[in-house]
């Protein structure tokens, strides 16, 4: 609104609000308090209407608004109260912003004070949920540390472990905003739901077709079977492989060290053959609290039947590895030159008597490595090719479970059924003819219509809730395979 010398002011906003009691007059049928930043912004409004002849005058202050200076926007209360991403709708003018949320915040008020006042947790189910999630989060700490051992010590991590650790996260959140209606708990409880309908769906099928002693068999008898091959492989490793001259002692000796780690292996699947049964049950029966943990447990169970070939895939690279570094420092020494690890360069080396025989021995050292790393790298090229095919399955366990964390099914669900919980974009239409704009209030519908699925998913993603989507180190796994000296 403009000022009576024509001086442009700051824009203020003006809600029609039935629920406030009319104070001074009868024909005054609204009255607010516009808080904004600034005091000087707090206006007294008074509307008053005259239905004979119609008119209508706006009052700010004891000042009269001339009507061409008014914007007058219709619109239906029930469509603001019902979304729930309104709020989260960004706009890029300053003023606009301001004035739009204050608007809706003015249209919400008397609905949030309404479901505040019903919703009032009882002071005894306050303090079991208190002492609830405090259980729980002593046990989410604990699966926390005991993954970070594994890591340190192993470098492994439980998926079952790390996914039951996720899900009490999630179940702590929920006890204490479920009764909030916000976007993200409602998601959060179709993901919840979504899950553990696919895990009791699993555990019928399971229980109708097959049993865990039936599991539990298979797994040995397919666990021998991957032994069976890898051994078969050794051998032929041993010999010449795809026709070529390997180093016989050198490759025979390999062959030998780790037919003895597959032995090895055979006789712990035998010893841990009744935990591995236990373990078979808890797969079962677990599908009743989600497919996720059935996912992740069987992700834990391919690592551990296959760990001798992630144990073969340590050994190669490590001798791989230190081959390269030999070969890049024997070359440095035959021309002359040290590697500096403080000042990470390369340094020449002093002029002295002893140089021609150095220059002997490294020529010697780096014809051994380069004559006996051809063995050693058809082994490290196997193992890595393995190791490869491995962390693939376990990729797509972590893809699956990434789906099932964080799927969007509760939005699509609303958007299928045009639900007015996910209209979020604001649209104004013009009622006043052009001809009249100078002699009459500027009149405007304002109507919310749904937003994108993209939006609606991100207004209701919550990155303590959700997690993200995994994603592939190109640069580091280039580094792993090539020079080896970090592990994939």
């Amino acid at each position: 609104f403009s000022g009576e010398n024509g001086s442009v002011k700051e824009p203020g906003m003006i809600v029609i609000d039935n629920s406030v009691e009319n104070e001074f007059s009868q024909d005054c049928i609204g009255r607010i308090s516009a808080s904004f930043d600034t005091d000087s912004l707090r206006k007294s409004v008074f509307i008053i209407i005259n239905n004979d002849p119609f008119s209508i005058c706006v009052f700010i202050n004891n000042y009269k608004v001339y009507l061409e200076d008014l914007n007058i926007i219709y619109y239906n209360p029930s469509q603001i109260e019902k979304s729930c991403i309104l709020s989260n709708s960004n706009f890029h003018n300053a003023y606009f912003s301001k004035s739009i949320e204050h608007f809706i915040q003015r249209v919400k008020r008397k609905k949030v004070a309404d479901e505040k006042y019903k919703n009032v947790t009882p002071f005894f189910v306050y303090y079991m949920i208190s002492l609830y999630v405090s259980f729980t989060s002593n046990i989410i700490k604990a699966l926390d540390s005991v993954n970070e051992f594994l890591m340190k010590r192993f470098s492994v991590k439980s998926c079952s472990l790390q996914q039951l650790s996720h899900r009490l996260q999630q179940i702590n959140y929920l006890t204490f905003n479920i009764i909030e209606k916000k976007l993200v708990v409602k998601r959060l409880i179709g993901v919840l739901l979504f899950d553990i309908l696919l895990g009791i769906g699993c555990f019928i099928v399971i229980s109708q077709w097959t049993s865990s002693f039936e599991l539990h068999y298979y797994f040995q008898v397919t666990t021998k079977g991957i032994a069976t091959k890898v051994q078969e492989l050794l051998n032929w490793l041993s010999g010449a492989p795809a026709g070529l001259k390997l180093n016989q002692p050198l490759s025979e000796t390999l062959a030998s060290f780790f037919s003895y780690h597959v032995y090895l292996w055979t006789m712990y699947v035998g010893v841990a053959s009744p935990l591995l049964q236990v373990m078979t049950k808890l797969f079962v029966s677990i599908g009743l609290f989600g497919v996720s943990l059935q996912i992740a447990l069987l992700a834990d169970f391919l690592s551990l039947g296959l760990i001798h070939i992630h144990t073969f895939y340590i050994y190669a690279a490590r001798l791989h590895m230190l081959q390269v570094s030999l070969l890049g420092s024997q070359w440095r020494g035959f021309r002359g030159r040290k590697w500096n690890p403080l000042k990470e360069r390369e340094d020449s080396r002093s002029e002295h008597r002893q140089r021609p025989l150095i220059k002997a021995f490294s020529a010697f050292g780096f014809t051994f490595v380069l004559f006996l790393m051809p063995t050693t790298t058809v082994y490290y090229c196997v193992f890595v090719v393995l190791r490869v095919l491995l962390l693939s399955i376990q990729g797509l366990f972590s893809l699956f479970l990434w789906a099932l964390n964080s799927n969007p099914i509760y939005i699509l669900v609303l958007h299928v059924f045009g639900s007015q919980h996910l209209k979020g974009n604001l649209h104004f239409e013009l009622l006043t003819n052009e001809d009249q704009i100078q002699e009459s209030p500027l009149e405007l519908r304002l109507t919310v219509k749904s937003s994108s699925i993209t939006d609606s998913v991100k207004s209701s993603y919550c990155s303590t809730l959700f997690p993200s989507m995994p994603k592939l180190d190109f640069v580091y796994i280039c580094n792993s395979l090539i020079y080896a000296d970090k592990l994939l």
